[in-house]
């Protein structure tokens, strides 16, 4: 396989962390088995496809952003009508519309627009007079310590929804990332299950032969109850041994199975393959290259992102407890007073009223909201800091265990291509024994079954190598890898 199918296959991850509303795609002929399970985690394990629509929800959120800062409108009217004379009576007592706008914006400033009219009549010497009156509600309120007047020129609020847009997105590898180290894992113990059962199964056909013709001998007296009795109870060991893998196979099956929401017959990724059972065939062939799913480990990055999340709602919990400087006023419009009729009202004009009103709320200065509001950030800061260092700490740790097991794989590899070498130099002269008559076609058998069983050996730790390597180039954060 090409390292340009290898690289393809992790191409689909980026995709569908970053595009998303993915569709499966016809199933390359070149891609191994295992590469195909990880694209099938990718389109049909529920707990992806989950992390995938959370995510694709935080970017609308965030590409909507700008939606927050739209006025709100809030309209209102209200009129009062007498039945004391029936003069007049359709005509109401009083009037009174409004429109009132509202708009925070960032830094804390909050401005507020109201434009009023209203009409009342009053009886003024046994005449009703109209009164109308236009005014502009204005009001302007403003916290004392806006992000920019503490150095920082961005938006605390927009870096927090950003933030947490990619901690989304990295939530979704993280999740990703778990579910594909588990398939692996399943998968090869599926293939090293298959293979122990082969070899098992070998044993006991030998064992059975060799159990045969000890009864034959016994009957004829050249062989004793003993030696048969002795073959019985190591095929009995063997038998348990089979069961015991096949148990352990049908359940990693189970499980590997549970991983995914398919239909596997209807499924594109399958199309050339009757099961999920068929791709984790032992024969099946590895990719050639070992290359990390991220180059950082996603809740290192969570974390990280978690760290800045800190300091902007630091400032913006700073900016929210800091006193508030508030301005309104009403700015009239048109007053007019009219004895006739409401259009009469607006045809002659009155001196107009202004009101300015200023207000500062203290209260901030004088709780202990400052001071809890920097020891919150402290502690939370030195919690996310020690996660970090735990896990920095815990995949280290992983890191050597898997780098012994992989040290010890590939000394078992060597010992075992040396005991094969030796099985078959065996299996040779063994042959030459056999055309002369010196030794029996049973003895060649198990020679043969020695070689068969070294031979799966070899492969299962081949297997291990193979894993032990892709655990450690993905068991690494962001600082572990230097």
């Amino acid at each position: 396989m090409s390292r340009n199918i290898w690289k393809s296959l992790f191409a689909v991850g980026f995709i569908f962390l970053y595009a998303g509303g993915l569709e499966a795609e016809e199933t390359s002929q070149n891609e191994t088995s295992l590469e195909k399970l990880w694209e099938l985690v990718v389109f049909e394990n529920t707990e992806v496809r989950t992390a995938i629509r959370d995510r694709e929800l935080s970017d609308y959120d965030f590409s909507h952003y700008w939606q927050r800062f739209l006025p709100s409108v809030f309209v209102s009217s209200s009129s009062t009508f007498s039945d004391i004379s029936t003069e007049n009576s359709e005509v109401p007592e009083s009037l009174n519309s409004s429109i009132t706008i509202s708009e925070n914006l960032p830094g804390g400033l909050s401005i507020e627009v109201s434009p009023n009219v209203s009409f009342s009549r009053e009886l003024v010497e046994e005449k009703t007079k109209l009164i109308e009156e236009t005014k502009v509600s204005v009001s302007l309120s403003q916290k004392l310590l806006p992000y920019w007047a503490q150095k920082c020129g961005k938006n605390p609020e927009k870096t927090i929804q950003q933030n947490n847009n990619r901690q989304a997105a990295v939530n979704s590898k993280i999740v990703f990332l778990s579910k594909i180290e588990d398939i692996t894992n399943k998968y090869f113990q599926y293939r090293n299950y298959c293979r122990n059962i082969d070899s098992v199964e070998k044993r006991i056909i030998l064992l059975q032969e060799e159990l045969d013709t000890l009864k034959k001998m016994n009957l004829a007296g050249n062989a004793s109850l003993i030696e048969v009795f002795s073959i019985e109870e190591e095929l009995k060991k063997y038998m348990n041994e089979r069961q015991s893998y096949n148990s352990s196979k049908e359940s990693t099956l189970f499980m590997i199975n549970n991983y995914f929401s398919i239909k596997e017959h209807n499924h594109p990724k399958l199309q050339s393959y009757n099961n999920i059972q068929e791709l984790l065939l032992p024969e099946k062939e590895l990719p050639e290259q070992i290359e990390p799913v991220f180059l950082e480990n996603p809740t290192y990055e969570y974390l990280k992102l978690q760290e800045n999340n800190l300091e902007a709602n630091l400032i913006l919990n700073r900016q929210n407890s800091s006193p508030v400087l508030s301005l309104s006023g009403n700015v009239p419009v048109h007053n007019s007073y009219d004895e006739d009729t409401f259009y009469g009202a607006y045809q002659s004009s009155n001196a107009k009223k202004w009101s300015v009103s200023v207000s500062l709320n203290l209260t901030p200065l004088v709780s202990d909201s400052k001071k809890r509001i920097l020891k919150e950030y402290e502690n939370d800061k030195q919690t996310n800091k020690e996660k970090m260092d735990a896990l920095v700490n815990s995949l280290s740790d992983e890191r050597e265990m898997y780098e012994t097991l992989l040290a010890d794989s590939k000394n078992q590899l060597e010992l075992l291509r040396k005991s094969l070498e030796y099985y078959q130099s065996l299996l040779e002269a063994e042959k030459v024994l056999y055309n002369n008559g010196k030794i029996t076609l049973f003895e060649i058998h198990q020679t043969e079954v020695e070689i068969a069983c070294k031979k799966n050996d070899i492969q299962n730790c081949e297997d291990n190598i193979w894993y032990y390597s892709w655990v450690i180039k993905n068991k690494v954060s962001g600082q572990a890898r230097h």
